[in-house]
């Protein structure tokens, strides 16, 4: 007779077989059997009902069978659970948060010092006059700042010197410096679930509700992407936003932005 309790405990009489529980995992489900040996009355006594748990596992009582076995009155009960995982919106996996602080190497004249402000700011014409500057072939030219180009009419002319500040930004240049580098936080989530997640489009400026904060930070979302490892393992999406101290806003439009 089945047992009214909504948790089956077994019995003394039964005693569960050496090579049991048996288990089968799928992305959706995990089924477990358990098979028991006894008198064969006590096998009938004690079955559970479909429905019921069993003590110390997830999931109800799928299906519930048993027999004779090798005659003396010798008998067996096989109990198989199946737990069905819910949506992967549902389940209770907690996300992971990492900041990590990144290199990254902007173009040189877009360093503090050489921006409106800066201590060796340059201006439109700097810019173009140390373009101007190196690529001119004469020596002598170079060595004194000044530089050539032709006018309107075709004409070659003599330009310069440049400005102190312009001398400094194009020595840097001469000598192979033409980025510097810093370090920005790089805020990560990965969060797991079961089934494939969704994933969305990336360059677009949003922010990541975890990590360092300031007017000079703004955040891009960088990577969002899904993996998996073996056929049954679970799914991770790996969400990463990167900090920068400026945007272009005419490129980078936040969601519902735009002309």
């Amino acid at each position: 007779m089945a047992s009214n309790s909504p948790v089956w405990k077994g019995s003394k009489s039964l005693q569960l077989l050496p090579d049991f529980p048996q288990w089968d995992h799928d992305n959706e489900r995990a089924s477990y059997t358990l098979e028991y040996e006894g008198p064969y009355s006590a096998c009938v006594a004690n079955a559970p009902a479909t429905g019921q748990t069993v003590a110390g596992y997830t999931g109800p009582i799928l299906k519930v069978s048993g027999g004779m076995r090798g005659g003396g009155g010798k008998g067996f009960l096989r109990i198989t659970i199946e737990n069905i995982f819910p949506p992967a919106e549902s389940q209770p996996f907690q996300p992971q948060f990492e900041v990590e602080w990144i290199e990254l190497d902007k173009a040189l004249a877009m360093a503090p010092c050489y921006r409106p402000g800066g201590n060796l700011e340059l201006t439109i014409a700097d810019l173009h006059e140390v373009e101007l500057w190196l690529a001119t072939e004469d020596s002598v030219l170079r060595d004194a700042w000044k530089y050539s180009y032709q006018d309107s009419q075709g004409a070659v002319k003599t330009g310069g010197p440049l400005s102190a500040h312009a001398q400094n930004y194009a020595t840097k240049l001469r000598r192979g410096q033409d980025s510097y580098r810093l370090w920005t936080p790089m805020c990560r989530k990965t969060t797991r679930c079961r089934n494939l997640p969704t994933t969305n489009p990336c360059g677009i400026p949003s922010t990541p509700g975890f990590g360092p904060t300031g007017s000079g930070l703004i955040y891009i979302k960088t990577a969002d992407r899904a993996v998996r490892s073996g056929k049954h393992g679970l799914w991770e999406r790996i969400e990463e936003w990167t900090a920068f101290d400026e945007i272009d806003t005419d490129i980078y439009v936040a969601p519902g932005g735009g002309a």
